[in-house]
């Protein structure tokens, strides 16, 4: 379980500076890597808060980054679905 603000990607905890494991990429990989996958990809925090994005999330939710950047990932979410992450969140 990762530390209150830290986030989560593809499930392994990170704290909130990593962004990765240490010594397997240095930050600007990283982005290069997160910004090049063709799948949209959100890190989402413990707390349900988009910290980061890459341009296919963008693209695929039609908001801009600024707009999701900050924002909780209930925003994406249905209406009558809106519950199930905070809950999940909670357990």
């Amino acid at each position: 379980m990762p530390e209150p603000g830290g986030a989560r990607v593809y499930g392994t905890p990170v704290g909130p500076k990593e962004g990765t494991e240490p010594g397997v990429l240095n930050h600007n990989d990283y982005t290069a890597v997160f910004d090049a996958s063709p799948d949209a990809m959100l890190v989402v925090d413990a707390d349900g808060v988009i910290r980061d994005l890459n341009r296919q999330a963008v693209a695929m939710f039609g908001w801009s980054r600024e707009e999701l950047e900050g924002s909780e990932v209930e925003r994406l979410i249905p209406g009558a679905s809106r519950g199930r992450p905070r809950r999940h969140r909670r357990r």
